[in-house]
C-alpha cells in the first residue's frame, strides 16, 4: 500500500494530499481559480484563488455572510490564522446540514497580488479525526 501523498501543481501553486482523496479543479475562463481535494468521507479542502480585489477582512464578511445565507445557524469565531501574518483573517465555523453538525475553518490569505480562501470542513467527528490532515493539506501550500 502507497501512504505517498499525492501533488498537486498548476496555475502558479502547489500542495500535497492524501492520495486516496479526490482532486476536482473547477472549469473557469479566468478568475477566481477554485480547487477543491475530497475525502472519502464528508471531509473537503478547498482553496479559491482571487486576483487581490479586497482585503481579506471584507472578503471575509462577504464568504461568512454568503455562507450565512444557507446555513442560517453558522457560527463563526475568529481564530489566528496558522499563517500568522497580520493581514489574514481565520475563523472556525459550525454549522447543521441535514441534521448533522458540521465543523471546519476558513483562512483569508493575503499574498502579493492574490487572496487565497481556504476552506476545510467535515462533519464534527470525522473533522476532528482528520484535523491534522486538513491543517498539513494548507501547511503544504506553496506559491510561486
Amino acid at each position: 500500500m502507497n501512504n505517498a501523498p499525492a501533488t498537486y501543481t498548476g496555475f502558479g501553486i502547489r500542495f500535497q494530499y492524501p492520495s486516496n482523496w479526490v482532486l476536482l479543479e473547477e472549469q473557469t475562463e479566468g478568475w477566481p481559480i477554485g480547487l477543491t481535494v475530497q475525502s472519502p468521507g464528508t471531509a473537503f479542502w478547498s482553496l479559491n484563488l482571487y486576483r487581490k480585489l479586497l482585503p481579506p477582512a471584507a472578503l471575509a464578511q462577504e464568504v461568512l455572510a454568503a455562507m450565512r445565507s444557507e446555513y442560517l445557524d453558522l457560527e463563526a469565531d475568529p481564530v489566528t490564522s496558522r499563517t500568522g501574518l497580520d493581514s489574514d483573517v481565520a475563523f472556525d465555523l459550525n454549522f447543521y446540514c441535514l441534521d448533522r453538525l458540521v465543523t471546519g475553518k476558513i483562512e483569508i490569505i493575503d499574498y502579493q497580488a492574490l487572496t487565497l480562501v481556504i476552506l476545510a470542513q467535515a462533519e464534527d467527528l470525522e473533522f476532528e479525526e482528520l484535523k491534522a490532515v486538513l491543517a498539513a493539506l494548507t501547511e503544504s501550500l506553496f506559491i510561486s
